[in-house]
């Protein structure tokens, strides 16, 4: 996919993370969801990478969600960087507590 240059008006867009389940016990399987993220210019948003805080990340992706299983117990701040065609960025995080 060709990137937009930026223009003078472009702005990052806006990172909104929500995640299921925030805290349970090991072997939780979290779901995280971008999709509330937008971004109010013509470069839309492009891609998704979710960062688990266990060493693990996704590739960039084009879906808005992902799911990862936390094995080992343990308070992980999970990240989204959400980024438009023109290559703007922006993030949002949560924390996730395995027991």
């Amino acid at each position: 996919m060709p990137t937009t240059k930026p223009t003078a008006t472009d702005r990052a867009p806006t990172a909104i993370l929500n995640v299921t389940p925030v805290a349970g016990k090991a072997a939780l399987t979290v779901t995280a969801d971008a999709s509330f993220s937008w971004d109010g210019d013509a470069t839309g948003i492009a891609s998704y990478q979710f960062i688990w805080d266990d060493g693990l990340s996704t590739a960039s992706q084009s879906n808005p969600t992902a799911t990862h299983v936390y094995t080992a117990p343990g308070s992980y701040t999970l990240s989204v960087i959400v980024t438009d065609s023109a290559g703007l960025s922006s993030s949002a995080s949560a924390t996730v507590t395995v027991i």
